[in-house]
């Protein structure tokens, strides 16, 4: 038996290599550098024109993370921002920073990838990731983030990205939780074609329920003109809520006329 096992060997290892060749093959073919940069710069919220071209498959898997999980903590901040600007009017420059520090400290914590296989293994980048693309299926504050994961955590975010996946993804996760938690860099390739497969999943096929979050840079202007007028104005406030309202009716069909947007102008120059 031993000397059969030492013949087999070989042609294993060949056999394994095979494997990851073909594993390879499919990622690149799934996600090629052009689409991974086009992503980039859709969910790119300061207009990044000069965004680095990823370098190979890893790299560019994690531009896409990354990029995408620093556009939901823009659209965190701006969500906080609002609720605290209508609640309470924004008065002296001092108030304002301390609600831009409040703002700060309420919006979770999603830590970076650098490094795809160690930087991912407490779940907290995947299971953004799964909220960001299907926010109706995986809720914000289903997820646990911290700076500090204890292995528990993990393992929740972890379970959270395998439930996903098997109820949605057609079971593109083939990773037990232990594989997920400890990441060996045996299956790095096998890693890069899960990556592969929801980014084919969120960004090529684009199920119904796939509906990313948005940042919502035409309404932050009208809005914060709104909250800026003083109390008294209530004709003025009522006027600038109608426009507001008739944009919203609007912008699906037909550009919102650039006429009322002149007017609202002119409107806060003498008003501020």
């Amino acid at each position: 038996m031993s000397s059969i096992s030492v013949y087999c060997v070989p042609f294993q290892s060949a056999h394994l290599a095979v494997i990851d060749t073909l594993m390879t093959a499919y990622t690149v073919e799934t996600v090629s550098l052009e689409k991974v940069v086009a992503c980039v710069l859709q969910y790119s919220s300061h207009n990044d024109e000069g965004t680095d071209t990823p370098y190979d498959t890893e790299d560019a898997m994690t531009s896409w993370i990354n990029k995408v999980n620093e556009y939901l903590k823009d659209i965190i901040s701006q969500e906080l921002r609002r609720e605290m600007q209508s609640v309470e009017p924004v008065g002296k420059p001092g108030a304002r920073y301390r609600k831009e520090q409040a703002v700060a400290q309420q919006v979770p914590w999603i830590p970076p990838v650098d490094n795809l296989l160690k930087d991912t293994t407490d779940g907290c980048a995947l299971a953004t990731l799964l909220h960001f693309y299907c926010p109706q299926l995986v809720k914000l504050e289903d997820i646990c983030l911290k700076k500090s994961m204890s292995l528990v955590d993990s393992l929740y975010n972890l379970q959270l990205v395998q439930e996903f996946c098997q109820q949605h993804l057609n079971r593109c996760c083939h990773f037990s939780l232990e594989d997920m938690v400890y990441a060996s860099s045996s299956v790095k390739n096998n890693y890069l074609v899960f990556m592969a497969e929801l980014f084919w999943w969120f960004e090529v096929v684009k199920p119904s329920f796939v509906q990313p979050r948005v940042l919502d840079t035409e309404g932050k202007q009208f809005f914060n003109c709104f909250v800026f007028l003083q109390t008294s104005d209530i004709q003025i406030k009522s006027f600038l809520f109608y426009l507001m309202v008739l944009k919203a009716q609007y912008s699906q069909n037909i550009l919102f006329p650039t006429v009322l947007y002149h007017i609202l102008q002119q409107l806060m120059k003498h008003l501020l």
